[in-house]
């Protein structure tokens, strides 16, 4: 009996850590979208290009999670052990989550691209800086704003196995739950697919601008090497 007790308390626990992190996060990506993304468009900070490269899909993850966050508050604004679901939200909305691989699959390009832009572009440089003085943001750079989605689906399945675990396999939002933690699992391993993809072509850039550097400084060198020879063959016959 007091067991089963626990496991009640564990699963509401569970299903409030949900809610918790997931306002949590939103929170972040308005702040994100509110402080750089939309003054960057509004003032032409950077070309729109390059705030796609940037933000990629961000304002789309933002709407589906703006969902996700309604269906959670509503559900659990009342919330009542045996009739409370949240396994079947997750299991509606999980097709919507194949956003965050295209964010994923792009994220590398985005940190390149911000670091490169705030090496030569002031203004941007100077609206960045702003994300991280925003007495919301908890000190926080746009890096570190950029990597949420990337940690998020893994977090998520990490959240409804937790919640599966503490829930009883009678209840009737079992078999959702249990549905919902496969379906995210499946969306977490194309996510860190991309992830890696796009990590691995970083990488094969890194090298062959390494290459390149090698292979322009190989020229200079022979040019010099034969610069001092044809200097010391011409000072022989001085």
């Amino acid at each position: 009996m007091k067991s089963n007790y626990s496991k009640k308390v564990k699963r509401k626990a569970s299903a409030m850590e949900i809610l918790q992190t997931e306002r949590s996060y939103l929170n972040s990506l308005k702040l994100l979208i509110d402080v750089i993304l939309v003054p960057a468009r509004n003032n032409q900070t950077i070309s729109e290009d390059d705030l796609h490269t940037i933000f990629s899909v961000l304002e789309n993850i933002y709407a589906i999670n703006t969902e996700l966050l309604h269906r959670l508050e509503t559900t659990l604004a009342h919330y009542d052990e045996e009739e409370t679901m949240i396994g079947n939200i997750f299991l509606e909305l999980a097709p919507y989550f194949k956003s965050y691989s295209q964010y994923c699959d792009n994220y590398d390009r985005a940190l390149q691209l911000n670091n490169k832009l705030c090496q030569t572009n002031p203004s941007w440089k100077e609206l960045v800086g702003n994300i991280y003085e925003h007495p919301e943001s908890h000190r926080l750079t746009l890096n570190m704003y950029l990597i949420m989605p990337v940690q998020r689906i893994p977090r998520y399945h990490l959240l409804l196995s937790a919640l599966c675990e503490h829930t009883d396999p009678s209840h009737k939002d079992y078999d959702n739950i249990t549905a919902a933690v496969s379906a995210l699992k499946a969306v977490a391993l194309t996510v860190d697919h991309s992830v890696k993809n796009s990590e691995n072509r970083a990488r094969v850039m890194q090298i062959s601008q390494q290459l390149a550097n090698f292979r322009e400084g190989f020229v200079c060198s022979l040019l010099l090497s034969l610069i001092g020879q044809i200097l010391f063959c011409h000072s022989l016959y001085i």
